[in-house]
């Protein structure tokens, strides 16, 4: 499987990724990237919270880390054990933060279905199930705000994310 990628196409950008922890506490992690060509949702080590489901619809957790990106090529291999290699569904949650206030495009690369939500706003709805390609949404960032992110993906077969 390719991966799903979330990426900021035309600015630089300071973000901040947070991670609850067991206890929901925040835990605020610094990092900077320059996006040409790289991933929105990138950590210092802290990342996104993942879980992947051993079913395409999000109802049979199978297991859960801290994931540092949104960007896999799991071939033909698995995401982590005890999930298959075909159809199962995944789940990243964190916030972001922006340096500049702004609207930033958001594009995504997959094969099955996603979707990314950011402060409960659909900024990409790409969930019919479909072979490889793009979408792209876009939101607009108040500096320093820390705005809460999910993406979701499922794969349903021969999909790739």
């Amino acid at each position: 499987m390719m991966v799903r990628r979330v990426t900021e196409r035309f600015r630089s950008l300071v973000t901040r990724s947070r991670k609850r922890n067991v206890a929901g506490r925040s835990m605020a992690r610094s990092i900077a990237e320059k996006l040409e060509g790289r991933q929105l949702l990138a950590g210092d080590g802290a990342g996104l919270i993942a879980n992947y489901y051993s079913d395409a619809n999000f109802t049979n957790l199978a297991a859960a880390r801290t994931d540092s990106t949104v960007d896999f090529n799991w071939g033909t291999g698995s995401p982590a054990v005890g999930v298959p290699a075909e159809g199962f569904s995944a789940r990243w949650t964190g916030q972001i933060s922006a340096p500049k206030t702004g609207k930033y495009t958001l594009t995504e690369q997959s094969a099955g279905g996603i979707k990314v939500v950011v402060d409960g706003k659909v900024v990409i709805n790409d969930t019919k199930f479909h072979s490889l390609h793009s979408a792209s949404g876009s939101f607009t960032f108040t500096a320093g705000e820390y705005y809460d992110v999910q993406v979701e993906y499922q794969d349903r077969g021969t999909a790739t994310a």
